[in-house]
């Protein structure tokens, strides 16, 4: 859950620095806008005559050199033409006065926006030059361009939810393992860092390349007031000061008293002769941005009047210059935090994954082997999950068949001691008669049926040791360098008894006397007495059984091959074949078992003991 709501806010962050994006990319082509509305261009272009005629009657008995009746004019354009840059010049073509609020932007001042009016201040013939600001124009701009940012947040947000549910980091990452260079884990870390490098390098270069958007923004809705001068204390500190007196550093240190912060002030004499300068900020800041709207001031002239002489105090003040840093330190830090949101988030998500895991693996641990492990997708973290629901399954598996096997062992003890006692019963019945009985011929019968029981007793028990060969838990058996020679005495052995039964037995015997092999010689007797006895109850008497040993390659051949009785009975459980393979893999052998319609064919290969 945490892990799921943390990915929600990561694509909300996503989906909101790229809607500030398209908000200043947006913003910042408004005058494109401006070119394609015309019509509406065009209306606040032109000043109308009734405003050029109300401010005509206002001016008509003022003085252009008068610094008092400059103030009027000034009071005069700033409060009649607050939607328009005004500049106006005199006869002589020089610039007297400025708008206090005025555009910095180059694209306004572009001729087909330029309007010039006639103006007569007193007797001088002036020029009005204006420039339409648009600022309602780009306000409603702002809204729409807001509301367009917004929607496009909301597509990210959709798109991205999507793009995560279709795995399309996976398919990228699964696509690269095809090179197998990295592991499919180490693919997808390297993916997603690549990915957030991308991201947070492609923020700070959008916005460090448009900051010039994100400023004339701030200006023309945030920052576009002139700042408040003091001006009683202005007038206060320069009443008895003789300015004409003291030095540039003196006079330095006056205005750097009344300068506000991010302000430049010149100090004019009667004959606007410069006097001194004081900037009250770093010239660096202003230029280095290469942003016109940061360089350019806004400007606020102000008169001073003492015993001596009328000065006039020019305030240049730059507004934007406390955001210069705070914006470079924003887009870097928000750079590095879209980094390292993305990386986190696929560690937290891999984490989660892994927690997850470690709690299903604690679940298998208590007893609940049904509990499945699901881990979604197909890195190194899936497959071990993939790896443990195998080892699961196999164990339910495993323990299914000790079970079964646990209950035909059950089944099994039970039936043979169930066969054990009839025979026994019968046995001990002969015997006692044979004890009492005086009649040699009745002693002859009854041993030859006490014999034939403990032939079935025998046969019995030969079926539960082999039934325990096969599916108990036979521990490792000792195995002694024993001569071949010992083994093959046996087999001679149970060869003459094949003869004794009517079978002809042709043996093809080549090997050393010294031939010596590591073997457990009881248990190797007991698979020999499965092969001789299979071979009495299921070959031909009619063709001859073939012993075929020979040493080759490391290992002694012993091949069994007979013809198949016409009728015969087939073992339905062929315990007796498993409990000889089981002793030949003891003995880390190799059997192999060949059957035709007519023919038999056992193949024993034992390995020859190695000095």
């Amino acid at each position: 859950m945490q892990s799921s709501n943390l990915r929600k806010c990561v694509r909300a962050l996503v989906c909101f620095i790229m809607s500030i994006c398209c908000f200043f990319f947006l913003y910042a082509v408004r005058y494109d806008v401006l070119r394609v509305t015309n019509q509406m261009t065009e209306q606040r272009i032109e000043i109308s005559e009734k405003r050029i005629e109300v401010l005509q009657q206002k001016v008509i008995d003022l003085d252009l050199k008068n610094y008092k009746d400059q103030e009027k004019i000034n009071h005069y354009l700033n409060e009649d033409f607050p939607d328009y840059a005004v500049q106006l010049l005199g006869s002589d073509f020089e610039v007297f006065l400025l708008s206090e609020i005025w555009p910095n932007e180059s694209q306004l001042f572009q001729a087909r926006y330029e309007r010039e009016y006639a103006l007569h201040v007193g007797q001088e013939a002036c020029i009005l030059i204006s420039w339409p600001n648009f600022r309602e124009l780009f306000a409603t701009y702002a809204m729409l361009v807001a509301f367009v940012s917004l929607l496009v947040g909301i597509a990210c947000y959709i798109l991205l939810t999507c793009n995560y549910r279709n795995g399309w980091i996976r398919t990228l990452t699964n696509r690269m393992c095809k090179w197998k260079v990295l592991h499919r884990l180490s693919v997808q870390l390297v993916t997603v860092n690549l990915l957030a490098i991308s991201l947070g390098l492609g923020f700070y270069t959008l916005a460090n390349q448009n900051k010039y958007a994100f400023y004339e923004f701030m200006f023309n809705h945030v920052y576009n007031t002139m700042i408040e001068v003091d001006e009683q204390k202005v007038k206060d500190t320069f009443l008895d000061v003789d300015i004409s007196t003291l030095e540039y550093k003196d006079i330095t240190k006056i205005l750097q008293s009344i300068a506000p912060t991010n302000t430049g002030v010149d100090i004019f004499d009667e004959d606007r002769s410069h006097i001194a300068t004081y900037n009250r900020y770093n010239e660096f800041e202003v230029y280095e941005q290469g942003v016109q709207v940061i360089s350019t001031p806004m400007v606020q002239s102000l008169h001073v009047q003492n015993a001596n002489q009328l000065y006039t105090l020019t305030f240049y003040y730059y507004p934007l210059l406390s955001l210069v840093y705070p914006f470079q330190i924003a887009i870097v830090l928000t750079a590095v935090l879209i980094y390292m949101i993305i990386l986190l988030n696929f560690m937290q998500y891999k984490v989660t994954q892994i927690r997850k895991m470690q709690e299903d693996i604690g679940i298998l641990a208590d007893g609940n082997l049904h509990h499945e492990v699901v881990i979604d997708g197909t890195d190194e973290v899936a497959q071990l999950a993939n790896d443990v629901n195998m080892m699961r399954k196999s164990f339910i598996d495993t323990l299914a068949n000790e079970e079964a096997l646990q209950q035909s062992n059950r089944d099994l003890i039970t039936s043979i001691s169930h066969d054990l006692r009839t025979p026994l019963t019968s046995l001990l019945g002969y015997l006692e008669i044979i004890k009492y009985q005086k009649d040699p011929e009745k002693n002859a019968e009854y041993l030859d049926k006490s014999l034939a029981k403990v032939e079935q007793i025998r046969s019995l028990s030969d079926e539960m040791f082999s039934y325990f060969l096969v599916y108990g838990k036979q521990e490792h058996a000792e195995l002694v360098a024993t001569p071949f020679a010992n083994l093959y005495a046996y087999v001679n052995e149970e060869c003459g008894l094949l003869e004794h039964e009517g079978y002809q037995v042709y043996k093809q015997v080549q090997f050393d006397a010294s031939l010596v092999i590591n073997m457990n010689l009881l248990l190797l007797k007991r698979a020999f007495d499965n092969i001789f006895s299979n071979i009495q109850k299921y070959a031909s008497k009619d063709a001859p059984v073939l012993i075929l040993i020979e040493v080759k390659k490391g290992y002694v051949h012993l091949v069994f091959e007979n013809k198949i009785a016409s009728k015969h009975h087939v073992e339905s459980n062929q315990i007796g074949l498993k409990s000889m393979e089981r002793v030949i893999e003891i003995h880390q052998g190799r059997m192999d078992v060949k059957e035709s319609p007519s023919t038999y064919t056992i193949h024993l290969q034992l390995p020859i003991h190695q000095q």
